[in-house]
């Protein structure tokens, strides 16, 4: 199954913008070394104008889980909480068709569709 990892924040915390640029550097190098191994896509980063950025790359389902038994991948969910306000993660699966027929039968089932 395809999915994505998703990060979102809403800012660096203020007087620890050198060590979240840092650390912009330093997660993109580990996630870009992956997609170079065909493991995740490249990184990718959105900042919108509202404040709200997002950074993502897909893979596989079972590969991206994978990835949170990584010690390296947790030292940066950790150091994310210290460097960016407002930070959550996701893994999500990719697709609109399979969420919806997800949706439905499980509607279905409870009797509500």
């Amino acid at each position: 199954m395809k999915a994505a990892f998703v990060a979102t924040w809403s800012t660096l915390v203020p007087g620890r913008e050198k060590k979240g640029i840092e650390f912009y550097r330093e997660i993109t190098d580990f996630f870009a070394k992956l997609a170079t191994e065909g493991k995740v896509t490249e990184p990718e980063f959105l900042f919108g104008p509202a404040g709200l950025r997002i950074f993502f790359v897909k893979g596989d389902y079972e590969a991206l889980v994978g990835l949170l038994t990584l010690p390296k991948f947790q030292e940066f969910i950790f150091t994310s909480s210290f460097v960016a306000e407002d930070f959550q993660y996701v893994i999500t699966p990719l697709g609109t068709e399979e969420f919806i027929h997800g949706y439905e039968e499980v509607g279905a089932k409870l009797g509500f569709i």
